[in-house]
């Protein structure tokens, strides 16, 4: 919305065309902005009474009546990108609004006050508008190598099943990532690039590398021919407070080139930072991460040339029940006392109590180990018969009252699961339950994500 009109030579009787008018208009009110952030980029930064300068200035320049205009009209044209309906003239009109001095009509307009209100609901941020220097020369021109020098950071880690039906409708509209399953930190990624001129470096879960909820991104990122080097820390954990595998990911604007610097850190992090790169290559499209080098590719194509597929020694490869709300479904620490179960609900952060006949013993990567049985006290609510068919909301509340009284407590939570792609069948339904047939019978069991070969043998569902 505020991108620039484009020659403003006018038409070719002398005048301005409409939208080179508007287009105008917005340069100029940019142009003030600018001016008003000069002052600001004037103080030398260096003592604590610049630092109280700076930060004197830059309010006034948050209360300028000008720069606040533009930040509402920043908001409307995002809100209408999150379903609100706005009139197809609403620019026009603001813009004009802008060039008269007659702003005061436009904040009386329901559309425009149901925008601001959803812009502070859902804390629309506007890069541009914040940083305008990254973006804009003194007289209001976008600069033709706009954005930031470098983007840095540690993006949230949140799957697709974790955000919310608005958000995921906004995030499909905008971001080439967000595709089937996707995850919050591939559209921090795919943001990160597009704002910078430069750089940028970000620690992310390694596991896109491989994973079919990582193919959007590796298709990202692999078309951009812009990845410059990946340090890869395998199984070393960053950080303290979860179990999480990570890598750095840099990207350079201008790279332009399949080939990358990659590492893997083993052992002591500080020391093994510093080893040296090898030179791999990326694929195209979606084309999984295989990030060794020359003489690694040698050795796994023969063994994938010579080895059997699991694939064909096996009547099937499947992923394990999804609830997608795990919290509440997944207790813990449970105990069996006759036809009721105890365990610990992270939705509840308390034990409860319900029937036992809607539960199983529920197997996460985590208790899995080599060669021995999974070991686990951790007990699955599966709301569907013994044909995987779902049982219904009365047969629940009636034949198992107390586990529908605790799944009652978190029927908002549960209900707003869920986008366009990802459909439940109720409430209280699970993302993929799956059949219990398949799990009544021989298999080999691993985790999702492991150090080694952790894998163990399995027959029982119950």
């Amino acid at each position: 919305m505020l991108a620039n009109g484009g020659d403003e030579t006018g038409a070719g009787d002398g005048q301005l065309t409409l939208e080179q008018s508007f287009a105008h208009t917005r340069q100029q009110a940019l142009e003030h902005v600018m001016d008003r952030f000069q002052s600001l980029l004037a103080i030398d930064n260096e003592t604590l009474a610049d630092a109280k300068e700076m930060e004197d200035v830059y309010d006034a320049v948050r209360d300028d009546d000008l720069y606040k205009h533009l930040l509402a009209m920043a908001n409307v044209h995002t809100a209408e990108r999150f379903g609100l309906d706005v009139p197809s003239d609403a620019d026009k009109r603001m813009a004009e609004a802008l060039r008269a001095d007659s702003w005061s009509d436009i904040e009386g307009q329901d559309w425009f006050k149901s925008a601001q209100a959803m812009a502070d609901d859902e804390r629309f941020f506007h890069w541009e508008l914040e940083f305008p220097v990254a973006f804009y020369d003194e007289d209001g021109a976008r600069q033709a190598d706009a954005g930031f020098d470098a983007v840095i950071g540690n993006p949230p880690y949140v799957k697709i099943q974790n955000i919310v039906g608005s958000d995921k409708e906004y995030f499909e509209q905008m971001y080439d990532v967000a595709k089937e399953r996707y995850d919050l930190y591939g559209l921090f990624t795919e943001r990160g690039y597009k704002l910078t001129r430069n750089r940028v470096g970000l620690i992310v879960p390694n596991k896109f590398f491989e994973s079919r909820a990582g193919k959007s991104l590796r298709t990202f990122l692999n078309d951009s021919k812009e990845v410059e080097a990946v340090v890869d820390f395998a199984q070393n954990q960053v950080f303290n407070s979860a179990t999480i595998y990570t890598c750095l990911l840099f990207m350079r604007n201008g790279h332009n080139s399949q080939e990358v610097q990659y590492k893997q850190v083993n052992g002591d992090l500080e020391s093994a930072i510093n080893q040296p790169y090898i030179k791999s290559t990326l694929g195209t499209g979606d084309d999984k991460w295989t990030l060794v080098g020359g003489d690694e590719r040698q050795i796994l194509s023969k063994i994938e040339e010579t080895g059997e597929p699991f694939g064909d020694v096996t009547n099937s490869i499947f992923v394990g029940i999804q609830t997608s709300a795990n919290d509440v479904f997944v207790l813990e620490d449970c105990s069996v006392n006759g036809d009721t179960i105890t365990g610990y609900s992270k939705a509840v952060k308390d034990e409860i109590e319900i029937e036992k006949d809607l539960t199983h013993r529920y197997v996460d990567g985590k208790d899995v180990s080599r060669y021995m049985p999974p070991k686990t006290s951790s007990r699955l609510i599966y709301p569907y018969d013994s044909s995987g068919q779902l049982i219904s909301e009365d047969q629940l509340e009636d034949q198992h009252p107390q586990t529908y009284e605790y799944l009652k407590a978190s029927q908002s939570d549960l209900a707003e699961r869920g986008s366009e792609n990802q459909i439940f069948e109720s409430w209280y339904a699970h993302w993929c339950p799956r059949n219990p047939h398949r799990f009544e019978r021989k298999k080999i069991v691993l985790g999702q994500i492991v150090k080694q070969g952790e894998v163990t043998y399995a027959s029982v569902f119950s």
